[in-house]
């Protein structure tokens, strides 16, 4: 039986965001006559109920949205066969060629997935990848997978209950089946791979592109479910040439707040050449295409003669070329030229044989802005042997090409041939600060031939490198960057075969979403305006608490539509993990929705839980718990509530108070017993002596262990205040915004300066700069 032209995609509902509107644009543009179908949250379950009734129980089950969307995508394969894409998938040309004539094609995944961490622990040879999906209906593969389904349905990872490494191990069973799948190559739909999302971001859907012909579709690998959000980079912050933070950059915010405050430095670019002239063109093109605008280049030229006119520069008031006699000064000279011409606040390195991609002044400028560091660097780089057809990402270093820094703060160059950057820049690490930022696709660094280094150089730089990739791969990889970057244009100018011309030009056409009327109308107008919050709790051993922890919930003065549940049980040896399974069954209608996550640390002490030889292993294992909850359960919700499941009662509109307080960070004060009691959360504290803090003498087993009172206030001694500024903070109750962990705060699992999981996580917000903020007036009660 042939595979119908049906394509099924899924959303949660009708209302599609523009950007997957406007990736599904290009399926309907190239299958005009095909019947596309979107599916809801609330359409596959009506599917699943009428079609797999014997299954809905499980499917209701699933711990997490992307396990039901993963079972959905397979059972209605089965049902109505067809192709199955997912929503972050562009289509570059019609299908039929594909899959005519077939009855189930699967995709491998790039052999670079194969790299990854969880990839690696499960020892996967290849992956099924389930993106992208194409059977004709009935097919007896699925039988198998749904077989297969059901007895990993207690797994806790996607990957392995329901994703693609269930899949592959379902392909490899069924590998001497005459019906067996038709595994297609990885270029066929995933022409790119899930470590190109900054280049993919420069990409605009629908464009024209330089992909081979037998490549039918692109995977954006938008990850919701598991992919930090975009705008945000990693970031580390070296001291004295150590990491003194790590975390996340958020660089619309960032942007938002250097353009309040009118922050545009001049930026001078340093550019020495001579001899390189066919390489040089493409770096002064790639300083023009910057989108940074106060910028300038010096080029310093021993060569002895003008730049053609046919580059430009004549009409570019932004670029000085610079002509000095040709007499042979060493690198470390002349690159002293350009330092002395410079005129900008910023100065950064621009060799003549490398390629900086458009957005690398204005993110390197905006860092500076936000982290008020001496300089910034890239942490990574590509690396690109065109000759070889070799690319690949380095290993993490202060890479001195890459640099920008603040003007005096490398005042020379020694004056050698080569080798010339490095003691400045490790002078300026021993002695300052520098920002790093972990985007290696803002710098490509070039082996030509012609290069300073010998060969030897770079293979070595090969050998530690990640996301090594050859031929093909390679190739494809450079089609996907000559969006942005002049590929084709470097490999003419060293003399090689170029990329294949653009084609597949595409309307951007973006059809209308749209709202059921009535949902529309039901709608509450008060309750549409705030904001949507995730409740978090880890939970071991809590059956005494979950009974009436739900009960709590359910009459909290908070519109239940708002509201997100997920708990995290590690650990358990009592009915915990099925009370809790029962209990979200019967109030998952109360909440937008809900996640129950399984994680066993191995920690089953029978000591006293406050003893001081525990406190680093329990609170460890609960930051981890912690931060498995922000990872994995957190969506599109604007802040997250962390409740203990322990606690006892609280005002029904706590939530709202904890809003109203204006702050980032917030929590109530929880109290023993009764109201008005002595304070309950230890953890909630303000430093008797901001100075002296809590003092060596404290220190136990690399945390911070003072006796109660003694280097500490609680909650209680500011009775009178309705706020105060906090040192440390605890998790009884705790309102953070979700932005903060999307820009990479997190519970620290190892001591951060001197502190563990929710104490750690407030010194963290303070060296992100946000103040943790107490309400003594707001009680809670713990028993």
């Amino acid at each position: 039986m042939p595979i119908p032209h049906l394509l099924h995609q899924m959303w949660r509902d009708e209302s599609l965001p523009e950007r997957w509107a406007t990736l599904r644009n290009t399926w309907i543009h190239h299958h005009p006559q095909w019947e596309l179908r979107l599916w809801t949250d609330e359409s596959l379950r009506v599917f699943v109920a009428t079609h797999y009734p014997s299954f809905l129980e499980q499917y209701d089950g699933y711990a997490t949205p992307i396990m039901r969307a993963d079972a959905a995508r397979y059972l209605v394969l089965q049902h109505f066969g067809g192709v199955y894409a997912d929503l972050d998938m562009e289509c570059l040309q019609p299908l039929e060629p594909l899959i005519g004539g077939k009855e189930l094609l699967l995709p491998l995944e790039p052999d670079l997935h194969l790299q990854s961490a969880p990839a690696t622990a499960a020892g996967m040879r290849r992956i099924v990848g389930n993106a992208w999906m194409a059977s004709a209906p009935g097919h007896p593969f699925w039988e198998r997978v749904i077989t297969e389904l059901r007895a990993r349905r207690h797994m806790p990872g996607a990957l392995e209950s329901t994703g693609p490494f269930m899949l592959s191990a379902v392909v490899d069973a069924c590998a001497a089946q005459p019906w067996g799948p038709e595994l297609l190559p990885a270029e066929t739909v995933y022409a790119v791979t899930n470590v190109d999302n900054e280049w993919l971001a420069a990409r605009k859907p629908g464009s024209a592109h330089g992909f081979d012909r037998d490549v039918y579709s692109i995977h954006y690998w938008d990850g919701t479910w598991w992919r930090q959000k975009a705008g945000q980079t990693s970031l580390h912050l070296l001291r004295v040439g150590e990491p003194v933070v790590a975390g996340h950059l958020n660089e619309p915010r960032a942007a938002k707040s250097a353009a309040r405050v009118g922050f545009t430095p001049l930026v001078s670019c340093l550019m020495v050449t001579g001899r390189r002239r066919h390489l040089s063109r493409l770096a002064v093109r790639m300083f023009q295409l910057q989108t940074y605008e106060h910028r300038e280049l010096v080029v310093i030229d021993d060569s002895g003669q003008a730049p053609p006119a046919d580059w430009g520069i004549d009409e570019d008031t932004r670029v000085r070329w610079i002509t000095v006699p040709s007499e042979g000064k060493p690198l470390g000279a002349l690159r002293n030229l350009a330092l002395a011409e410079a005129r900008g606040d910023f100065l950064c390195q621009w060799d003549d044989d490398d390629l900086s991609a458009p957005m690398r002044l204005e993110r390197q400028v905006l860092t500076l802005f936000s982290t008020g560091a001496d300089a910034c660097g890239l942490g990574r780089l590509q690396l690109w042997w065109p000759t070889r057809d070799w690319t690949a990402i380095s290993s993490s270093r202060v890479w001195e090409c890459a640099l920008m820094w603040r003007k005096g703060t490398i005042p020379a160059y020694p004056e050698l041939r080569k080798g010339e950057d490095t003691p400045p820049v490790e002078a300026l690490a021993a002695r300052g600060r520098i920002a790093l930022l972990d985007t290696p696709a803002l710098y490509t660094y070039i082996c030509h031939g012609e290069n300073t280094f010998a060969e030897e150089h770079w293979l070595s730089l090969w050998k530690v490198a990640t996301a090594r990739r050859t031929n093909r791969a390679a190739r494809l990889h450079l089609q996907l960057m000559q969006g942005t970057m002049p590929m084709h244009e470097y490999l003419v100018a060293l003399g090689q075969p170029g990329l294949e011309k653009a084609y597949s030009t595409l309307p951007a056409v973006v059809p209308q979403s749209h709202t059921s009327v009535q949902n529309v109308e039901a709608g509450d107008p008060v309750s549409e305006t705030l904001p949507a919050i995730l409740i978090a709790t880890p939970i071991k051993n809590a059956v005494p608490f979950l009974e009436r922890y739900f009960q709590k919930l359910t009459v909290t003065d908070y519109p239940a539509e708002k509201l997100s549940l997920a708990l995290v049980a590690s650990d358990c040896t009592d009915a915990t993990v099925p009370l809790t399974e029962k209990l979200l069954a019967e109030h998952a209608s109360r909440f937008r929705r809900t996640a129950l996550l399984q994680r066993d640390y191995g920690f089953h002490s029978t000591g006293e839980r406050w003893s001081r030889e525990l406190q680093r292993q329990r609170r460890s294992i609960l930051a981890h718990a912690r931060n498995a909850l922000i990872e994995e359960a957190l969506e599109d919700e604007t802040w997250v509530l962390w409740i203990d499941v322990d606690v006892l009662t609280w005002p029904s509109d706590v939530i709202h108070r904890l809003l109203a307080a204006g702050r980032d960070l917030v929590t109530p004060h929880c109290v023993h017993e009764t109201n008005h009691g002595p304070s309950f959360d230890l953890n909630t504290f303000v430093f008797r002596d901001a100075a002296q803090r809590d003092g060596q003498k404290h220190l136990h087993d690399g945390i911070y262990q003072p006796p109660v009172g003694v280097t500490r206030k609680y909650l209680d001694a500011f009775r009178s205040q309705d706020g105060v500024e906090l040192d440390g903070v605890g998790g009884t109750m705790l309102l953070v915004k979700a932005a903060l962990f999307r820009d990479g705060l997190r519970f620290p699992a190892r001591p951060y300066r001197g502190f563990l999981e929710t104490e750690g996580l407030a010194q963290m917000a303070r060296d992100f700069g946000v103040i943790p903020w107490g309400l003594p007036q707001v009680e809670i009660i713990h028993p």
